[in-house]
């Protein structure tokens, strides 16, 4: 793959996190015009999370039996994305809304799966993956700085909405000119070479690792869909410092992944532990915030708790690939993270039902004590070669 297609695939990753993170603070915008509860909205993130799942989990082995063409499916599927976010503040209906992100959040699953699978077979995998997590968290944070900036100077969400979807559009065209270069190189995956046989060692581990990645998505996906309504409901912000804190979160997330791609040495096993110890810490901060605490002082601690997340999902990823054969397995990976974010808004938004919103902060600490325990037990099962089908 030349360098060219690889800086392509890295930024596809911004176009596809500007698309699927610009519904978040416009959700109260949404439950007042159509005069629903803002808690409905997780039936939105359950839907986008839903297509985003089968989309990555189907796409592997699909095009295992099909040769796809993958780079072709990619450039598609930005683009649709993009388009519809262009047009998102014009949906006259609850129920179109939902299509829009159906499509849309399986459009992020084939972009996802296949960049993060393509890049994960180049031998400096590590500085590609963390450098593409970064893109996505420039693309994470930009959509709700967009629209937090603009609904303070006033502008309608129509027009927000064919900012933010423009800005997406541009883009998906640097993707489109970076990866369709002159270059014949194949963009089906890599041939694997013949792995050695399973093990109930290599299975057991990687079950651990499935279920820790698939935790950690539930937890930030949580917090990064409700978030801005639980500022608005509970600690009474406004609309545009809502988006702001939601902005400060991703800022977090993508300072620590920029760091790690100059990183030269690490120990990925390490380096996971230190940072769910941070993200444990972050999360007590975070529960402990008062509806008196200064607005700064909010948007510090969760800047905190991107900081504390930043690496964790590409040094899940590296942790695998150092300790199990088999490049398929990248997939599953990313298909436990979109499991993730299927369960996350329900299980959340289902919780709130029982409770309130204003108890986000006690399930961030549910899931981060879970979080932590599938860690250390992920990281206590030995080194193996074994390969699991």
């Amino acid at each position: 793959m030349t360098l060219r297609r690889k800086v392509g695939l890295v930024i596809s990753l911004a176009a596809f996190a500007i698309s699927i993170h610009t519904l978040p603070p416009l959700v109260t915008y949404f439950s007042d015009r159509f005069a629903l509860s803002p808690q409905l909205f997780g039936v939105v993130f359950l839907l986008q999370s839903l297509s985003f799942t089968l989309c990555a989990m189907g796409i592997g082995n699909l095009h295992r039996k099909r040769d796809l063409p993958l780079v072709t499916i990619v450039l598609t599927a930005l683009f649709i994305a993009s388009a519809l976010l262009f047009f998102i503040g014009f949906t006259p209906s609850f129920s179109l809304l939902i299509l829009m992100m159906i499509v849309i959040g399986g459009s992020g699953g084939l972009v996802e799966s296949v960049g993060t699978t393509l890049l994960s077979e180049d031998s400096k995998s590590q500085k590609l993956l963390h450098l593409s997590q970064f893109f996505f968290a420039v693309g994470a944070f930009s959509a709700p700085l967009i629209v937090g900036l603009f609904l303070k100077v006033g502008l309608k969400v129509p027009q927000i909405g064919m900012a933010v979807g423009a800005f997406a559009l541009v883009v998906a065209t640097v993707v489109l000119f970076l990866i369709t270069g002159n270059s014949k190189v194949s963009a089906a995956a890599p041939a694997e070479e013949a792995p050695p046989a399973t093990t109930n060692e290599a299975k057991n581990g990687f079950i651990w690792l499935f279920l820790t990645i698939m935790t950690y998505v539930i937890l930030e996906n949580s917090l990064a869909s409700w978030l801005p309504v639980y500022l608005e409901t509970t600690f009474a912000f406004n609309s545009a410092n809502a988006s702001l804190t939601l902005t400060c979160f991703w800022v977090g997330l993508s300072i620590t992944r920029l760091a790690f791609v100059f990183l030269k040495n690490y120990s990925t096993k390490k380096s996971i532990l230190i940072y769910t110890l941070l993200l444990f810490i972050s999360s007590i901060l975070f529960l402990l915030l008062r509806v008196t605490s200064p607005t700064w002082l909010v948007m510090g601690v969760v800047t905190l708790v991107g900081l504390a997340c930043g690496p964790i999902w590409v040094l899940i990823v590296e942790n695998s690939r150092e300790r199990f054969s088999g490049g398929h397995l990248v997939m599953y990976l990313v298909g436990a993270g979109s499991l993730g974010g299927l369960i996350g808004p329900l299980l959340t938004s289902f919780i709130f039902s029982l409770t309130s919103i204003a108890y986000l902060g006690s399930i961030q600490i549910v899931y981060g004590v879970i979080f932590t325990v599938l860690t250390i037990l992920a990281l206590k099962t030995k080194r193996e070669a074994g390969n699991i089908d």
